[in-house]
């Protein structure tokens, strides 16, 4: 996956100096077209929302987009099953999980966007704890926090890095299913110096 995603964004660099802004993006639709059939060729990829996504029944490799970001997410009837790798549109990783019938499993890995190690979520375990979390309401104009109670789907343990790479701060946090890129840090943390 992370050689076609290279050798796709270095051609893609190198035909388009020259090109006018549509010129550029027609190419680059096309070279993207191509590519998931390529990727298609090798397994199910499915990409498109349909009747099968709004049931539950996602099965094979999907190509999701949130939050600026490309998924690449394996199901198998509708639960998230075996890899799941996340890119920064740049086409760096961002991250690696792997999930078991829907549930996450064995270590999650984030990078930054230069490739480097950002941090890890190891020692998973589903959460069966109930905490208040702060979060941002809006009443007609107005903003306001307030806290809600919550029950995360795991606890895990994360360890943060440096862009140098050394372990800088550890400790438990509590994170949703559906959207692992943040969590809720609990209990002491240990900082490293």
């Amino acid at each position: 996956m992370r050689i076609l995603t290279i050798l796709f964004l270095t051609f893609c660099t190198t035909q388009l100096i020259g090109q006018s802004n549509e010129q550029q993006i027609e190419q680059l639709q096309d070279q993207i077209a191509k590519s998931v059939g390529e990727l298609k060729k090798l397994t199910s990829v499915n990409y498109m929302k349909h009747f099968n996504q709004v049931q539950g029944f996602k099965h094979g490799l999907w190509i999701e987009s949130t939050n600026g970001e490309l998924w690449f997410a394996n199901y198998d009837t509708g639960l998230k099953h075996g890899e799941l790798t996340i890119y920064y549109t740049s086409g760096k990783k961002y991250i690696e999980a792997t999930y078991d019938q829907g549930t996450l499993t064995g270590k999650v890995t984030f990078y930054d966007t230069r490739g480097g190690l950002l941090q890890t979520y190891e020692r998973i375990e589903p959460n069966d704890t109930i905490v208040e979390r702060p979060i941002e309401k809006v009443e007609g104009k107005s903003i306001y926090f307030t806290k809600e109670k919550h029950r995360y789907d795991y606890r895990v343990y994360v360890k943060k890095y440096m862009s140098s790479g050394v372990l800088y701060k550890e400790g438990y946090g509590l994170v949703d299913d559906d959207w692992i890129l943040t969590y809720f840090s609990v209990g002491e943390w240990q900082q490293h110096e």
